[in-house]
């Protein structure tokens, strides 16, 4: 039992921080991924004691849904501030607070990557993959 709370209270603690798009998806494969923590936990769940089975599931139940809800708001949260809505995979690029551009799946392709990296040369920071760019 303590394991679960344990991951509960490192994970609130993780997602309290000002993450970003990309953060914030590397800690739901943390937890929800096929190996993940939580993932895992609920594969155990024959393990554990038939008495204890029931109040074990119920308590996992409610810390999944909690984080699971704790992810969707900070996604949220980031999707309202800059007025896209959460792709992946995605390229958003920020300058002064304004998106600027914004492509995903089929739209990322050579040209456009070709086009960032252009930007990137003329002293932009960028990062490939699913990330905000804040330029």
């Amino acid at each position: 039992m303590s394991d679960i709370k344990n991951i509960k209270n490192d994970y609130l603690a993780k997602l309290n921080n000002n993450l970003s798009l990309e953060e914030i998806n590397q800690i739901k494969t943390e937890l929800f991924g096929k190996n993940g923590l939580v993932s895992t936990q609920f594969k155990n769940i024959g393990s554990i004691p038939e008495v204890d089975r029931k109040k074990f599931a119920s308590d996992l139940n409610q810390i999944k849904d909690e984080l699971q809800n704790l992810i969707t708001s900070k996604i949220n949260e980031i999707e309202s501030k800059f007025q896209v809505v959460h792709e992946s995979p995605q390229i958003i690029i920020i300058k002064n607070g304004i998106v600027v551009t914004q492509v995903s799946h089929g739209e990322i392709n050579n040209l456009e990557l070709n086009r960032l990296v252009m930007w990137w040369k003329n002293s932009f920071h960028l990062l490939i993959m699913e990330a905000i760019f804040l330029i």
